[in-house]
């Protein structure tokens, strides 16, 4: 009955993943009795960081001592995924929706949060996955890696597809609407991380295909909260680990090189455009070029990264206005050239406690080379409305953050963290108040959580997140501020 149920929600690329998976667990000590090497955690097994991301940032490697566990690896090759649900309350949220990723529900006020919400939610802690990731021995030194991980909404049994929430909003009128997003998932088995490369010991990893972007390799090492969207305002809201936009979290057609030498870290990506069948068969319409330089030295950890983004797309729901004229299934966008750098870090103190901070700061100007209405974007949605003259005057983000984590018990964390915008007046007469999305605003957000480890395999934690905007951040909104409440779990394998 389960799997009927899976095929017929969810397609037979969901049902198939999950059966392989369920049935590779059941094997037990599959790597560990066939006598095969442990194939490296989610942080190594690919260029640089998460084996999933951000909106899509979660990385397995830190979620649990399970991360690490290797009893489902076969001559390198491993089944693994994360699986996570639990129960939640906003005092100012939207109805559920099962397209929308993360929650299902709106963590941090929104434009169309106006009520108090509580529902079953997805993904309070980390980005649901089942993935399947390889590093085979092909020489001495030198390996084939592959990594595979799509993200899924466990309660509805799909693939995760933000983009289909704002389909379902298309024409709907504000304080009617239910939870939508803007993201890097669209659906399908490639909505996650989808690459392959090699890596060479001592000279690092070159991949090639869907990946993330090196922002979110970043902020999975210095966000308190790495990868929650019910704690973490830079988990919940991709535009700052996309370098300007949610849907750049994750890049198709991109190269990544990163090595560790020593103490220092070294990464680079570029994005190229146009089609090819495996990795962007729905277009690349902008390029990305993306460096990052870190260092560790004995407690401390540092990276600064730089972001150059042609072309970014942020979608969103058609007017009804615009409905009338344009295909109902299809989607409206600003079109912006984006500029982003970061500046992140982290200090353990003691053998308890560790603290993280961190800085962006993101250009948007208008694009160089304008797109033309009708293009699909991620997931094969089509853009039928452009706006590419929203930053005459440029708009600057700021963004920043800090946190502790601290280790109360070796199965209990507690996290507290603060995670702050800051958004500059680009309409031309320096406006500071609600009058326009395009005055100076703030948003601001804080949260507690507390993690507890039941088993190898499973993790309880619970908390809540507060968040507020102010001024042009808060245009057009239904309510101003919220409180998000949740009590979950969290099964990795």
């Amino acid at each position: 009955m389960i799997y009927c149920r899976l095929l017929k929600r969810s397609g037979v690329g969901l049902a198939l993943f999950i059966s392989v998976g369920v049935a590779a667990f059941a094997q037990g000590s599959l790597g560990t009795t066939m006598g095969q090497q442990p194939l490296a955690t989610a942080s190594e097994g690919g260029a640089s960081g998460p084996s999933d991301g951000k909106r899509s940032i979660t990385s397995t490697s830190t979620v649990s001592d399970a991360s690490k566990d290797q009893s489902l690896t076969y001559h390198g090759i491993t089944i693994y995924g994360i699986i996570d649900s639990g129960l939640s309350n906003q005092t100012n949220g939207a109805p559920y929706n099962s397209d929308a990723p993360q929650t299902g529900v709106e963590n941090s006020i929104g434009p169309n949060g106006r009520e108090s919400i509580t529902h079953l939610s997805d993904n309070g802690m980390s980005q649901s996955v089942i993935g399947i990731r390889g590093n085979v021995k092909l020489f001495e030194g030198l390996s084939f890696i592959f990594n595979l991980a799509p993200g899924i909404e466990p309660l509805s049994l799909r693939f995760t597809n933000s983009l289909q929430s704002l389909v379902t909003n298309n024409g709907v009128s504000l304080q009617d609407q239910t939870t939508d997003y803007d993201t890097n998932r669209a659906g399908g088995i490639d909505n996650g991380d989808a690459y392959l490369g090699l890596k060479l010991k001592g000279y690092g990893a070159l991949t090639f295909g869907r990946q993330t972007s090196l922002i979110v390799d970043s902020a999975v090492k210095y966000d308190p909260n790495p990868g929650s969207y019910n704690f973490s305002l830079i988990g919940y809201i991709g535009n700052y680990v996309g370098g300007g936009d949610s849907e750049d979290d994750r890049l198709n057609s991109s190269i990544k090189y990163a090595n560790q030498i020593g103490p220092f870290r070294l990464g680079a990506l570029g994005q190229f455009k146009g089609h090819n069948a495996v990795f962007s068969r729905y277009g690349v319409y902008g390029s990305t070029s993306q460096l990052d330089l870190g260092a560790d030295y004995r407690h401390l950890s540092a990276d600064f990264t730089y972001s150059r983004r042609y072309d970014g797309i942020s979608a969103a729901s058609l007017s009804a206005a615009q409905m009338l004229t344009a295909p109902a299934t299809s989607l409206a966008a600003t079109i912006s050239d984006n500029t982003a750098y970061n500046v992140m870090g982290k200090d353990t103190v003691g053998r308890h406690a560790t603290v993280y901070g961190g800085y962006g700061h993101i250009r948007y100007a208008n694009p160089g080379t304008p797109l033309t209405p009708g293009i699909t974007t991620i997931g094969g949605y089509e853009l039928s409305v452009l706006n590419q003259t929203v930053y005459t005057n440029n708009k600057i983000l700021q963004v920043y953050w800090t946190g502790l984590k601290y280790s109360l018990t070796p199965k209990l964390d507690l996290t507290g963290s603060y995670y702050g915008w800051r958004q500059n007046s680009y309409s031309g007469n320096g406006c500071s108040n609600n009058s326009s999305s395009k005055c100076s605003g703030n948003r601001n957000n804080a949260s507690f959580d507390a993690v507890y480890k039941l088993t190898k395999h499973l993790d309880a934690y619970g908390g809540l997140m507060w968040s507020d905007v102010t001024n042009g951040l808060s245009a057009g909104y239904l309510a101003t501020n919220s409180v998000s409440t949740i009590f979950g779990g969290r099964f990795t394998f």
